[in-house]
């Protein structure tokens, strides 16, 4: 699989599909993988399901892959796993999600959250791209208040 990932060999994706019905953790990390490479919106769903998956690494790489397929349901789950226990889950979706051009509702979400690992994580990727400064983070990690 990974040798279509390289060739960028798109006539891979049919088989594929089929086998993510086997459901084996590395074979579907590989596959999902292949569809970062390869874009094919028939991942969608697959990578929605992926998101619930109770293993870590296929929510952490069905998000990365997300970035190609960015829709209303899937920008839903970025910001509902945000709230993760995982870190990478939490940071792969912060980064997935936010960007310059959706700075006003990730704004609103801080302000309103009450999940201190959403909170953190947004704040984290907010300064990490640039989109806030370093006296800003200070002083929402310290916990003032977001208006100032």
């Amino acid at each position: 699989i990974d040798h279509f990932n390289h060739t960028k060999y798109i006539e891979a994706s049919d088989t594929l599909f089929k086998l993510l019905e086997k459901n084996e953790l590395e074979l579907n990390l590989t596959i999902i993988r292949y569809f970062n490479v390869i874009k094919d919106k028939r991942i969608i769903p697959y990578l929605l399901n992926f998101m619930d998956s109770p293993n870590w690494e296929e929510r952490s790489t069905a998000i990365k892959c997300s970035e190609l397929y960015i829709n209303k349901r899937i920008e839903t789950k970025l910001l509902e796993l945000m709230k993760d226990s995982n870190w990478y889950v939490r940071s792969n979706s912060a980064n997935i999600y936010i960007n310059g051009s959706n700075i006003v509702p990730i704004m609103n979400e801080l302000k309103t959250t009450k999940d201190e690992f959403q909170k953190d994580i947004i704040l984290y990727t907010l300064f990490k791209k640039h989109l806030i400064n370093y006296d800003y983070y200070q002083k929402q990690i310290k916990g003032s208040d977001l208006d100032e």
